[in-house]
């Protein structure tokens, strides 16, 4: 009898380990952009928003880790997130980038389409900055890409603010694609001047030329893949 109860509690005991070993025994993910989100925000919205993220980066061309990067600093991975300037969602996108494309206000929050277009607006920056400053090194490009992103275009290119306390927090550790860690922590070169503090929000003026640029991406099918930010 002993030995009978003896195996009938060891097999107990074997069955209910068998969920413990089995979760034991998942792997990791092992996606960089799901591990980053993870660290800062939690494995929920890592599972969460992981994938649309890589979807609305691949699509777009960019990496989707730096889109990672962006979103934690513009909205902590808030969706329902809204500035005090009225900017919407995960990537903090400006109402007027909605209604421009007839985006119904119900569809401002929604994940997918919220990404999507921030994304396609970084994109689009990027390739603006490639364009106006050709050769230029591919860190001091996203700067300069983050830049107009936050504050407007004309803050770049009329205004000759190349860095500022966004952009430097964004890239802060961030390794371009194909990148050394030493190319990570060489710092500002000597295009790219230092970082521009204190500097007001984006005027009515700059936003009424970012409206005028945005007819010329309404007109663009497509954008070519930007150095810098290109998986």
């Amino acid at each position: 009898m002993r030995l009978v109860l003896s195996l009938a509690l060891g097999l107990i005991l074997a069955v209910t380990s068998l969920p413990t070993l089995a979760r034991a025994a998942a792997p990791e993910n092992p996606n960089p952009t799901y591990q980053y989100i993870k660290s800062v925000a939690g494995e929920a919205k890592a599972k969460r928003y992981a994938w649309h993220i890589e979807k609305a980066a691949k699509k777009w061309k960019l990496d989707p880790l730096l889109v990672a990067r962006v979103i934690r600093l513009e909205s902590s991975f808030n969706p329902r997130e809204v500035s005090h300037v009225g900017a919407h969602g995960l990537m903090q996108v400006m109402p007027f980038h909605f209604t421009r494309r007839g985006i119904p206000r119900s569809k401002w929050f929604d994940t997918a389409t919220n990404l999507d277009l921030g994304c396609r607006i970084l994109a689009w920056y990027l390739d603006r900055m490639e364009a106006q400053y050709p050769g230029l090194d591919p860190r001091a490009l996203n700067h300069r890409a983050l830049v107009a992103y936050n504050m407007g275009p004309r803050a770049v290119v009329s205004r000759g603010i190349y860095r500022s306390r966004y952009s430097e927090i964004i890239m802060k550790r961030y390794l371009l694609p194909g990148a050394s860690e030493s190319a990570m922590l060489a710092g500002p070169t000597p295009q790219d001047p230092s970082s521009n503090e204190g500097v007001p929000a984006m005027s009515d003026a700059n936003q009424a030329a970012m409206q005028a640029e945005l007819a010329v991406m309404d007109a663009t099918s497509s954008l070519p893949t930007a150095p810098g930010l290109s998986r």
